[in-house]
């Protein structure tokens, strides 16, 4: 059994309910063999985003998607996995699928990185084993 954190509200304009976000979570880490844990999930400005995205990526634009692993915090026999925080506004812009910018944040929580990996096909693998299109 996994637990998902609301942070912030979900945004209306993703239509999706916080059922359907914590089943995306808990499936996810289930088909990955992951227990125990804890992910945060916050809804952000793209004013929010973008000024993490810069300080942590060098990256002076708003984003969809970021995770912020966490490996040191256990509290009642669950150990935080990590946070995601997601723009609505990015998602909504880029024309993403929520379901799948859930599943991207949770890849990097897990480790996998399409941007350090040295192989992509592991990042590929990942994604497919929890139909994230990417």
């Amino acid at each position: 059994m996994n637990k998902v954190n609301f942070i912030s509200p979900i945004p209306k304009v993703l239509q999706i309910e916080q059922v359907r976000v914590t089943r995306i979570i808990e499936e996810s880490l289930t088909t990955f063999g992951v227990d125990r844990k804890i992910v945060e999930i916050w809804f952000v400005s793209d004013k929010i985003i973008k000024k993490y995205n810069l300080k942590y990526r060098q990256i002076d634009n708003p984003t969809d998607v970021l995770s912020f692993p966490q490996t040191q915090i256990e509290t009642k026999g669950f150990q935080v996995l990590g946070s995601i925080m997601i723009s609505a506004k990015t998602v909504i812009k880029k024309g993403e699928r929520i379901d799948d910018v859930l599943k991207h944040g949770l890849l990097h929580l897990l480790n996998f990185d399409h941007e350090k990996d040295s192989d992509e096909k592991l990042w590929e693998e990942a994604a497919r084993k929890i139909n994230c299109e990417l």
